[in-house]
């Protein structure tokens, strides 16, 4: 008696808890009294209403049943369990219930209304099962229209409501797809499949945030759920949480074994962490399940180009390539692991090949333009016929424009890159951005950026408008370009990175111009390319579509605010070269080699990025200096990727920097003067060759600046003889180069805005007025 007294009263004060809300310690209570009794009617009941209030029908019917199975004579068991029956989306087997309720003599105004909502239910049903086979079967429209007729029958059918958003996601209606999963989870809150469609709305409408809270909730209530974990991955790199992301994949692999897409998700993911071995491991593994599908191999190259491998790099991107031999973007990437490993003529024919079977491959032309500048002997006729097949491709009629033809009124200039980032170009372009005049000149940028970041915010808060052009077509930049009204289009180093020329190509804007790149568009539709004097002096065998518009001088660049401090090296005299290691042809390194040679004991420091890292590159280096007798031990090599600061340091084991040729530095050239180690260069026979000509011209050193490739070696010879070794000497010149015009973005922006204005003049006075 005392047991029942008092497991009565446990029930008692549960029941108190229930009736004030506080349903966590009404659940704590019932459960201990079904410790005392596990088959007790009331608490079976009452914990099962509780867990239905708080969304988990599925998880309230063994409660309930236990309870209608030890008192059926208590008509609410019946009825709460045929409500849980059509909340967990079961309303045949409520329908049932409630006739064996009535057989029982189960009557009255409550069951009758129980009654009708689960036949409204069980129609409902009925109707999403159509549109579930409609859905599945790719007949979105049909699938839409049953599930609206489902939830007429029935508002209140959270299967319908939940699958209607997940197919306006699909159909690429998020807004509208918000309001009815936001209803699913709150009929069904402890549904996981609602949460994780919700979030999946929430990633597309650009709330990540807010996705990751649903995709959490999800895998809280199921933590074995795939298609949540993935989400949860996605909407955290979404935020660039790039580790976290990496640790959501890991555990989806853990849940998916033996399936390929979710290793190449953390593959991608390592990769923008930065975890470049681990990313290509886990792509490896990728491939190892897949070895017949060309993507994931050629993923494996991109990632195993980054981490500095390139041997390995070209293996897989061949291994993809034998598999899709007409996949124009692996020749692509394939051709750009060739030219660091010193196989020019094979990166070429690549190309060349691409291009005539896919001739409206703009990357494949532009990789082209590209590799052309690495040869050995330039040919200024080959080099011009290129181009000229790209402008000829993608020549397009245009439109007139109706721009005001007022001479003298503030301009709109366009910026068209997809360097707006940390990018060495940004660092030519921010004095420019930070120097325009706004009261003349309403700077516009056109940013093609994937991964903003820091220096992206910088240049937008610089312009007086901003576009992101990610993700638009050619044509539809273009368009966009042209209806806001730009007068003045500067493409910035076109041929380069993933910029787009061809957007040029259908003159969005009345005046076209090309900046910061090293040779002719090749666009009857680029009206000018900015240069100097001595990058595209008049007399060059060197063709363009463009008119040059010559500056006083051209380089101009951003100056580290806090550059390392300076301390020459002690030991041999050590020359450096931080260049792309595809500027290293067969001609400069037999002249580096001519120069070691003459003196002895001489050091040669080599870097670019990790790809020293690949045993190929480095043997490249390695023979042609031994053919000549230089030792391997006079190689000075370095891999490892370090922040600007520790790139720059590293100028201080460097005496004299040596800049190849025909293709020379510009950004390395700039950061050897910011160090004070003075830079020796070939004048080439064309622009690309004339960097560190033009560079050196605005500083007033000449005479570091070569005619011939003996004339190099004796230039680079006397200042080994001569010592660069005494700081003050490197102080001066980094003092020079920081008060030269190469860092006078003032000047230079003036100067600039000056031809923007002659140009513009020109055009309003050559244009009749219908034109």
């Amino acid at each position: 008696m005392a047991g029942s007294t008092t497991l009565r009263d446990i029930i008692a004060e549960g029941v108190a808890h229930h009736r004030a809300g506080r349903l966590a310690e009404a659940d704590r209570i019932y459960r201990a009294a079904l410790d005392l009794d596990p088959n007790h009617p009331e608490a079976n009941h009452n914990l099962g209403m509780v867990v239905l209030q708080v969304g988990r029908p599925d998880l309230a019917l063994p409660r309930l049943r236990a309870a209608l199975q030890a008192k059926p004579s208590d008509g609410r068991f019946w009825l709460s369990l045929a409500e849980a029956l059509v909340l967990a989306g079961q309303p045949a087997e409520a329908v049932a219930l409630i006739d064996q309720g009535r057989r029982n003599g189960l009557a009255g105004v409550a069951v009758d209304q129980m009654a009708a909502r689960a036949d409204t239910a069980l129609a409902a049903d009925q109707l999403f099962t159509q549109a579930l086979d409609h859905h599945t079967g790719g007949r979105a429209a049909e699938a839409e229209a049953d599930y609206r007729r489902a939830l007429a029958a029935y508002p209140d059918h959270a299967a319908s409501l939940a699958n209607l958003g997940a197919l306006l996601k699909d159909l690429g209606r998020a807004r509208e797809a918000e309001a009815p999963c936001r209803r699913a989870v709150a009929l069904r809150p402890g549904l996981a499949e609602g949460h994780n469609n919700l979030g999946a709305v929430l990633l597309d409408l650009g709330r990540p945030d807010e996705a990751e809270a649903c995709f959490r909730q999800a895998l809280a209530l199921n933590p074995d759920y795939p298609r949540a974990q993935r989400n949860l991955g996605n909407a955290l790199k979404r935020q660039g949480r790039r580790d976290e992301a990496a640790d959501a994949y890991r555990r989806l692999v853990e849940l998916t074994p033996g399936q390929s897409e979710p290793l190449v998700l953390l593959g991608m993911a390592l990769r923008e962490a930065g975890h470049l071995t681990e990313a290509a491991a886990s792509l490896g593994r990728a491939e190892a399940l897949r070895p017949d599908q060309p993507g994931l191999a050629a993923e494996l190259g991109m990632i195993l180009i980054a981490a500095g491998r390139l041997d390995e790099a070209e293996a897989a991107l061949s291994r993809a390539l034998a598999l899709a031999p007409d996949q124009a973007d692996i020749s692509c990437a394939l051709a750009g692991v060739l030219l660091p490993l010193g196989r020019f003529n094979e990166a070429v024919a690549l190309l060349e090949d691409v291009v005539t079977r896919h001739p409206r491959h703009v990357r494949a032309h532009k990789n082209l333009l590209l590799a052309l500048a690495y040869g050995d002997q330039p040919d200024p006729e080959a080099a011009f016929a290129a181009p000229r097949r790209f402008g000829t491709i993608f020549a397009a009629a245009t439109a007139p424009h109706t721009n005001s033809r007022d001479p003298e009124r503030r301009l709109r200039i366009g910026y068209l890159s997809s360097d707006f980032r940390a990018h060495s170009v940004a660092r030519n372009l921010v004095p420019q951005f930070l120097a325009h005049d706004h009261d003349r000149f309403a700077i516009h940028g056109y940013a093609d950026v994937e991964r903003p970041d820091e220096a992206t915010a910088s240049f937008r808060a610089l312009c007086d408008g901003w576009r992101s052009i990610t993700g638009l077509d050619d044509d539809e930049a273009a368009w966009l370009i042209r209806d806001d009204g730009i007068d003045i289009l500067v493409s910035l180093a076109g041929r380069f990175d993933k910029n787009r020329p061809a957007i040029c190509a259908q003159r969005p804007a009345p005046l076209q111009i090309s900046f910061h790149d090293i040779a002719t568009s090749g666009l009857e539709a680029m009206d000018y390319l900015l240069a100097d004097r001595v990058l595209a002096p008049p007399n060059s065998p060197e063709r363009f579509t463009e008119r040059i518009l010559r500056l006083p001088h051209f380089y101009m660049a951003e100056a580290p605010q806090y550059p390392p401090a300076i301390h020459p090296p002690s030991g041999p005299v050590v020359f450096g070269c931080f260049n792309n290691p595809a500027k290293l042809t067969p001609a400069v390194l037999g002249l580096w080699a001519e120069l070691l040679s003459r003196c002895p004991e001489s050091r040669l420091f080599l870097k670019y990025f990790n790809w020293f890292e690949s045993g190929a590159l480095r043997a490249r280096v390695v023979d042609a200096l031994a053919t000549r007798g230089v030792a391997a031990e006079r190689l000075m090599i370095h891999t490892q990727v370090g922040d600007t600061g520790h790139h720059l340091d590293l100028y201080n084991a460097v005496d004299i920097a040596l800049d190849p040729f025909p293709f020379a530095g510009s950004t390395t050239s700039f950061e050897a003067l910011v160090m004070g180690v003075p830079v020796v260069t070939l004048r080439g026979a064309t622009m690309a060759g004339r960097w560190g000509a033009s560079m050196l011209t605005s500083l007033g050193l000449p005479e570091l600046i070569a005619e011939s490739p003996a004339h190099y070696v004796e230039i680079a010879l006397a200042l080994a003889a001569d010592g660069n070794r005494n700081p003050a000497r490197r102080h001066g010149l980094r003092h020079k180069l920081l008060h030269s015009p190469l860092c006078d973005g003032v000047g230079r922006t003036r100067q600039i805005e000056r031809l923007y204005r002659a140009v513009w003049r020109r055009w309003c006075k050559d244009r009749p007025s219908n034109a």
